[in-house]
């Protein structure tokens, strides 16, 4: 009957081992997930802010466009460089 009762404890303690061994690898393999989830909601974010700033440029860049489809937008940019219309006669106001 002890040699029984030996084997019995040996089996329990194999069974208790391997389980022991199992909840070890799941708490590592836990572990893993969480920082690798970690690291990539950072990178979301990053992407997000990124995303974010890309269409305020973008809408920056739209209103510009229009802006340079108005013609009093290239008479302005014309005057800056010299330019008159024709008929136009220049006036120069010397201040002292």
């Amino acid at each position: 009957m002890g040699k029984l009762k030996r084997r019995r404890e040996e089996k329990n303690f194999g069974l208790v081992f391997v389980g022991l061994l199992v909840l070890i690898f799941l708490a590592f393999a836990n572990l893993k997930a969480f920082f690798q989830n970690k690291k990539l909601r950072k990178e979301v974010d990053e992407s997000l802010k990124k995303l974010e700033m890309l269409r305020t440029q973008k809408e920056k860049l739209e209103k510009e466009l229009e802006r340079g489809k108005k013609e009093s937008f290239w008479e302005e940019k014309a005057r800056e460089q010299g330019y008159q219309k024709e008929g136009e006669e220049p006036m120069i106001i010397k201040i002292k």
